[in-house]
């Protein structure tokens, strides 16, 4: 069967087949004796929308398993988001993060899907980790359905996947159900293989759902809810355990089924982070608001020193502020060397005499500070930020970068604007507390302290909306002219500049892994 375009890779080692036509049954393979230049090429696919073509490209690019990808979509539009019809969501697959930057990738990196909301005409983004998709993949090697045996280029879509996972409508699940559904419609299912001549009786378990598709045929020797809910489950197989996923998937309890893992070149990142730092001169700006720092569930102020902070706007802040005045309640000492002056930008200060009186240093929309004192003093809380790059989150519960920061905060005297005063204190936090006393005690209250343009433009806590702080991921700002200008400005003057962490990979012992990728 002659394809209307044949599409091969032979770097990656795939070859889809495109054709205008669905065939009569989706459940087979395409003949592909009449295809041209596969010889040894062992990825073979047929597809049968342009659409369908674009994304089975992006996948195999990315070294991923198509199958793991499809199963993968299914749950995601049956478990995960609960009350969506497929019919209504098209999941399509976009592209892979490979390099983790923050906590909750710190595995695998994270994929990227669409789906269309077809009543409303829009199109939603959608992430996951890419720890899913190797639980998918894990559950590929477990679940029979997952095998496309025969000869020729299989078609492996969101429709084949339906045919091959869906119970359809009115039709009795082909196992036992003896037991009852839970919470979330799941049922466990069971079947018997009796004795025979060379084999005992054997009771198999799996797992379904109410609304008639099953999670998992009878192959475990046992399943039951995991202790600690959130629509885990725990399946036995073969003398040993796994997990099965709230997005169907299965992972070994030990991640052996996980591919090499990524691991930061700490080395040469905290040789980075040190040449950041010192790169420039360190300068201290302060913003006042009269708002209070809240405290989270456990009493806890939400600036803990040793913790990171996201800021969710654009930060303003001056250098030219003295005693906090009455009803102050907040003071931000930021230390920083990325902070752009507006009004030392050409033609800037000219439409807005007001940046000069301010003396305003503004720090990018996603600025990411480091929490290294909070102090309060005669009604005034003094928070101390440090500004460092917006990728030392996700690095940083790694010891050396911890002991890194510690060392910056016991030999300031780059940082510290006086550096006798620097050298005399020993840390930055005591350095700050001084400084933060003297202001109040004795210091000058300033004009700009009691401009109220300038009171509202800084009244808003760093990091915090609400009563919680931003997550520390990174989300995109609203798109406007304005902010597109101030990011331009900010580049320009290299208020942006960032520290890229470099990746190793580290085996893991036992490992389990099968598929495309990582071989």
């Amino acid at each position: 069967m002659i394809p209307d375009t044949l599409y091969i890779d032979p770097r990656r080692r795939f070859a889809i087949g495109y054709f205008s036509e669905y065939p009569i049954d989706m459940s087979l393979s395409v003949d592909t004796s009449d295809w041209k230049g596969i010889e040894g090429v062992p990825i073979l696919r047929s597809v049968f929308t342009l659409d369908d073509l674009q994304e089975k490209i992006a996948i195999l690019d990315e070294d991923l398993d198509d199958v793991a990808v499809e199963r993968l979509k299914f749950f995601m539009a049956r478990l995960l988001r609960a009350g969506m019809r497929i019919e209504r969501h098209d999941f399509r697959f976009v592209s892979r993060d490979r390099v983790p930057q923050w906590r909750d990738d710190a595995e695998c990196g994270r994929l990227h899907f669409t789906y269309l909301l077809k009543n409303e005409g829009a199109v939603v983004d959608s992430e996951v980790p890419t720890l899913w998709y190797y639980d998918q993949l894990y559950a590929c090697s477990i679940d029979p359905r997952m095998k496309f045996e025969g000869n020729g280029a299989p078609v492996i879509s969101s429709a084949s996947m339906m045919l091959k996972l869906a119970t359809p409508v009115g039709k009795i699940y082909p196992y036992f159900r003896e037991d009852s559904p839970d919470d979330a419609g799941m049922i466990f299912t069971h079947t018997t293989f009796r004795r025979t001549k060379h084999r005992p009786t054997v009771r198999l378990s799996g797992l379904a759902h109410v609304n008639g598709f099953t999670v998992y045929p009878p192959v475990f020797d046992s399943i039951e809810h995991a202790r600690w809910g959130n629509g885990h489950f725990v399946a036995f197989l073969n003398g040993s355990s796994g997990i099965v996923t709230p997005t169907g998937g299965f992972s070994d309890i030990f991640l052996r089924h996980l591919p090499p893992m990524p691991v930061v070149d700490m080395e040469k990142y905290v040789r980075d982070l040190d040449g950041w730092i010192s790169s420039r001169e360190m300068k201290v700006y302060y913003r006042d608001t009269d708002k209070a720092v809240p405290s989270d569930a456990d009493g806890l102020l939400l600036y803990q020193p040793g913790a990171f902070v996201r800021a969710g706007f654009f930060v303003d802040a001056t250098a030219s502020l003295g005693c906090p005045i009455s009803g102050v309640r907040t003071r931000f000492m930021i230390f920083s060397n990325r902070g752009v002056k507006l009004h030392d930008v050409p033609g800037i200060a000219d439409q807005n005499p007001s940046l000069l009186i301010w003396d305003l240093t503004i720090f990018d929309y996603n600025a990411i500070f480091y929490v290294v004192d909070e102090f309060f003093y005669k009604g005034v809380r003094l928070i101390v930020l440090l500004h460092v790059p917006a990728s030392l989150p996700g690095v940083s519960h790694d010891n050396m970068t911890r002991n890194e920061l510690e060392r910056l905060d016991r030999n300031h005297e780059n940082i510290w604007p006086d550096g006798s005063r620097a050298q005399r204190a020993g840390q930055l936090s005591v350095a700050a507390r001084e400084a933060f006393k003297e202001a109040v005690d004795g210091g000058e209250q300033k004009p700009l302290s009691m401009n109220a343009e300038w009171r509202a433009r800084t009244n808003e806590l760093v990091g915090i909306v609400g009563d919680r702080l931003v997550t520390l991921k990174p989300f995109h700002e609203t798109r406007s002219e304005t902010v597109e200008i101030v990011r331009d400005i900010l580049d320009a003057e290299g208020g942006l500049d960032d520290i890229v962490p470099e990746f190793g990979l580290m085996s893991r012992p036992s490992p389990l892994y099968r598929g495309v990728d990582g071989q």
